[in-house]
């Protein structure tokens, strides 16, 4: 069982206060992430184009790589126990980072890691990495599948039709570059912009 932060609320009101009223997306030094822009952070999707960091052995462990504010106690981190503590409502979270949907395997309750710490929160699918991703075919990837969502694909057929894509467009068919991306969750349902 996931222990809760006391200390989660002050982390959340600092990402909250990175938002841009402008733009639904907030970018950093280290990637990009969705706070829904004016809404609350309960949007349709949210995106992380970060650092990744695992390890199965203590799953617990397991964050995003963000900015780090030099002028904040921060540590630049979103870790696993924190991201249960947000209160999510989105239809998608995508964790374009390494080992974002590896972890420890606990029997019958699945894999112990990152993507199972947005579920927890109250994200309905969440798109994550098997292994280490390659930064120029994550981003091709990424553009394909989120245009195949654009055109009201359901996410898992969006995502199947990103990795054909690829295979079809890049000189890289390794499944290194396109294979490490899966769905957990509901995948049966397009996103509505």
């Amino acid at each position: 069982m996931t222990r809760r932060s006391p200390e989660i609320k002050p982390r959340v009101a600092h990402l909250e206060g990175q938002k841009q009223a402008s733009s639904s997306f907030c970018r950093g030094s280290s990637g990009l992430l969705d706070l829904g822009g004016d809404a609350e952070p309960s949007a349709a999707g949210s995106s992380f184009a970060v650092h990744g960091l695992s390890d199965p052995q203590f799953p617990d462990r397991a964050a995003l790589v963000l900015r780090r504010d030099p002028n904040s106690s921060d540590d630049g981190l979103l870790e696993f126990q924190e991201i249960t503590q947000l209160s999510l409502s989105a239809d998608l979270v995508t964790l374009s980072a390494c080992d974002t949907a590896n972890g420890k395997l606990e029997g019958e309750e699945g894999i112990d890691g990152l993507a199972e710490a947005f579920l927890l929160a109250g994200a309905k699918s969440v798109v994550g990495a098997l292994w280490n991703v390659e930064g120029s075919a994550t981003e091709s990837l990424m553009k394909a599948f989120y245009s195949h969502l654009g055109q009201g694909q359901d996410k898992a057929s969006a995502l199947r039709q990103a990795k054909l894509h690829y295979l079809q467009t890049s000189a890289n068919s390794s499944p290194v570059y396109w294979a490490p991306f899966t769905l957990v969750g509901d995948g049966s349902a397009p996103i509505v912009f």
